[in-house]
């Protein structure tokens, strides 16, 4: 999943669809590692992030 990372280190996901995940793709900090079977998260959990 691509995110943005906030001021305070928080990530935020990125909304993309289509044709618009090239264009998405230019301002992400990098990709959130979700474990499959994994639906939420809850505020302040420790996520996996890869950087680009």
């Amino acid at each position: 999943m691509p995110v943005i990372l906030s001021q305070n280190s928080e990530i935020i996901n990125t909304e993309f669809h289509g044709s618009a995940h090239i264009a998405a793709l230019k301002n992400i900090f990098g990709f959130a590692i979700i474990p499959e079977g994994v639906s939420e998260f809850k505020k302040g959990e420790l996520i996996y992030v890869r950087p680009l």
